[in-house]
Formats: C-alpha cells, structure tokens, sequence
C-alpha cells in the first residue's frame, strides 16, 4: 500500500512491515513490536515519535530535505539488535521487469546479453499491461524497471501507469536517453531513477560502456551529467551506480567526491556478474577485491 506520505509499506505477518522510499530508493524493514505505531505515522495519523532513527532513516524527502539526510546504518530498523530471530520474509520484496532488450550502448560486462536485441521478441502494449498485472499479483514492495536501456522503449509510460501507487518504482538507465518529458513522467509516478556512471574519466567511461554500433569519438559522460543535472534541478530522486573494475578501482573516492559536489546523495557500487556471453569482457575488467 501507498501511505500518505509517499511511502510504501508491506506487511509481513509476524515479521514486521517493509518500507520502500521513493524519494530515497531505499528499502528497509520495520521490526514489528514498532509497526503499527511507524505505519500510523506514515499516514500521517499520529505525530507520536519513538526515535530519531525512524525520522532520519524514513523522513528523508517529505520531512526535511534531503541535503539533511542521515541515513541510519542498517536497514533493520530500529536496530540490528531487536532482530533475534531470522528476518527474510517468505513473500516477495522487490521484482527487476526486463521492459526491453533494445539499447544504444555496448558495456562490456553488460550481464544480460543473452536477452538482447535480436535474442528477444519486443513487447507490445498488450503484453506490458499484462505483465505488469501479473507482476502486482506477487505484491511486490517495489519494482526496478530495467533492460536493455528502459528508455528506449515505447511502453515505459505504460508500465508506469499499471504500476501507479500499488508498488514503489526503481527506474535502472545509463542516463543518455533523459528527456524533460521522462523527468515530468517520473515526477508524476514518483519513480526512483538510477544512472550508471563508471568513472569520472571520459575515457574509462567510453572505454568500458561504448555505443552500439556507433563509430564516432562522442563520449556518453558529458550527456549523462547534464541529464542528471536536469533531473536535479527538478527535485528528482537520482541514486548513482558504478561497477568496479581494474579500470577504475583506485579513483572511486575521487567519483564519490564529485558525485557529492553534484548533488548527488545515494551511490552505489556493484561488482560484475560474470555471464556465459559477457566473460571476455569479465575477463577485461574483473577486479580482485582482496
């Protein structure tokens, strides 16, 4: 359910209930003796309070802003201590939607070759509709949108209508493709919307995610920041994710500080998965992290 605060909550009997934020993109979960009382103030009913970890883990984006965001550090909330016993629920907590298999780069660790282009039948309208439905029927907490390049497909409204205030929605992009109209949208659907950048060095970022087919020396890093500039002049939730590699490894605090001075406030950093179709490039990039 959506709670008037813009929040979603996910019940879980005997286990507590699952927030997911879509002004932060963050999922945490709430033990249960705290629920009723946490649900109570996310639907605005009650200004009862019982800690600051609540406010600062839950509040960021609709009770200050999220320049004064202070993440707590475990996402067991309120604390790692109050879980004694095992806390995975039996149900359904997030879904990743394949929505296309069409995309205009080329990464080299790219873990879903396998299903792209010509490897898959595109969807149609129809089959987004029902897809999306079906997807509801497990009552996931949030969905992440991703590909292929999401964008680039002619259903991403759609998808975003059928999922409208009945789960939280995760947007996955490389950032090329971001329009006015693709922030209207997800500023109207409250959508998360996560852009890969791997390096701050247009060469490592060129190097490791090319264009498809492309043969031109255009670099994607100086698009990329001007779209995720655009988005947060217009208050758009934005998470970064960069994977490392040998490329890159040694210069990430230097990408954080400036993804910081940009604005940015949720990075995260993602290991390569290794695929039967993706394992020259894996063997290119692969970075020991002992």
């Amino acid at each position: 359910k959506k709670t008037k605060s813009g929040l979603f909550i996910k019940k879980i009997q005997k286990r507590g209930t699952l927030i997911f934020s879509p002004y932060t993109g963050f999922s945490y979960a709430v033990h249960p003796h705290f629920s009723h009382d946490i649900i109570r103030w996310l639907n605005l009913d009650s200004k009862k309070f019982l800690s600051n970890v609540f406010e600062e883990s839950l509040g960021a984006g609709w009770v200050y802003p999220l320049d004064n965001i202070k993440p707590h550090n475990s996402f067991l909330l309120p604390d790692k201590a109050e879980w004694k016993d095992g806390v995975l629920p039996e149900s359904v907590i997030g879904i990743n939607w394949f929505i296309t298999g069409k995309c205009n780069l080329d990464c080299l660790y790219c873990y879903a070759t396998d299903l792209m282009r010509n490897n898959i039948q595109e969807p149609d309208k129809e089959i987004i509709i029902s897809t999306a439905k079906n997807i509801l029927k497990y009552k996931p907490l949030f969905v992440v949108i991703t590909g292929g390049e999401p964008l680039c497909s002619p259903f991403i409204e759609t998808a975003f209508k059928e999922l409208k205030g009945k789960a939280g929605v995760i947007v996955d992009t490389n950032g090329l493709n971001i329009t006015k109209k693709f922030i209207k949208l997800c500023k109207e659907y409250n959508v998360v919307v996560r852009v890969s950048i791997d390096s701050e060095r247009p060469s490592i970022q060129h190097f490791q995610r090319p264009f498809f087919k492309e043969r031109s020396n255009q670099n994607s890093l100086y698009k990329i920041v001007e779209n995720i500039n655009n988005c947060l002049n217009e208050s758009l939730p934005i998470i970064v994710q960069s994977v490392i590699t040998k490329n890159n490894a040694n210069e990430l605090v230097e990408l954080g500080n400036k993804l910081y001075r940009l604005g940015i406030h949720f990075w995260r950093i993602l290991r390569i998965q290794e695929t039967a179709k993706n394992s020259l490039g894996y063997k290119k990039l692969m970075y020991d992290l002992k």
